[in-house]
């Protein structure tokens, strides 16, 4: 099994503790071939190549999960072979044989009631899910700004990280959370949960989930 890891940094490994769920009990866990890169922009975003049961990969992403963070936090890029994702709404557990991260909506300071975690914890204000089929390779889906490269391919920021006019089929002023489905093209489905004082817009134009400030 090959694992090959680029890291700006190290990644800390301590020690296992028992699994912290999401606000929600509701969990979703996926498996597969995973890319992991940051963004210009600071996000995170996750490509996986897989799917909730059985099945052998075919090189196109079926999931995009995407971590809102600050312009200039640390940079990470990450290839795994094989892993077992976690989502939770508001966090995403990835695993594979000596690693361990999690994405997680929130601040530091905001989890210092919550239990411990295994592995590295990166924070944002943001945590989507884009999915429903993509066209594209996961890595090069990873590499690429998926808010940036949709915005381009119709010429309009419609979800802007802050200002401005912002169309929202579902979310809006006020949410901190939403979800669309059924869209036309890939893919089709995407959803978001969004904290420290940023609003939930989901997009159906090209199905799009995004943190903004209003």
């Amino acid at each position: 099994m090959r694992r090959e890891i680029r890291a700006a940094v190290a990644i800390a490994v301590l020690c296992a503790v028992p699994l912290a769920l999401a606000k929600t009990d509701r969990a979703e866990v996926f498996t597969g071939r995973v890319e992991i890169s940051t963004t210009d922009t600071g996000r995170v975003q996750l490509a996986l190549d897989g799917s909730r049961g059985p099945g052998e990969p075919d090189g196109l992403a079926d999931h995009l999960f995407i971590l809102q963070r600050e312009a200039g936090a640390e940079g990470m890029s990450c290839s795994l072979e094989s892993a077992r994702v976690l989502f939770a709404a508001d966090r995403l557990r990835i695993t594979a044989p000596d690693f361990e991260l999690w994405l997680v909506v929130g601040s530091e300071a905001e989890q210092e009631n919550q239990p411990s975690r295994g592995g590295r914890t990166v924070f944002g204000y943001g945590l989507s899910h884009h999915f429903g089929g993509f066209d594209s390779p996961i890595e090069s889906l990873a590499a690429r700004d998926y808010f940036e490269a949709v915005e381009a391919e119709f010429s309009q920021k419609f979800l802007p990280d802050g200002g401005g006019g912002v169309f929202c089929d579902a979310g809006g002023v006020g949410a901190t959370d939403c979800s669309v489905g059924g869209c036309s093209g890939l893919p089709s489905e995407c959803s978001v949960s969004c904290s420290g004082g940023r609003h939930a817009c989901c997009n159906c134009t090209k199905a799009t989930c995004k943190c903004f400030f209003p």
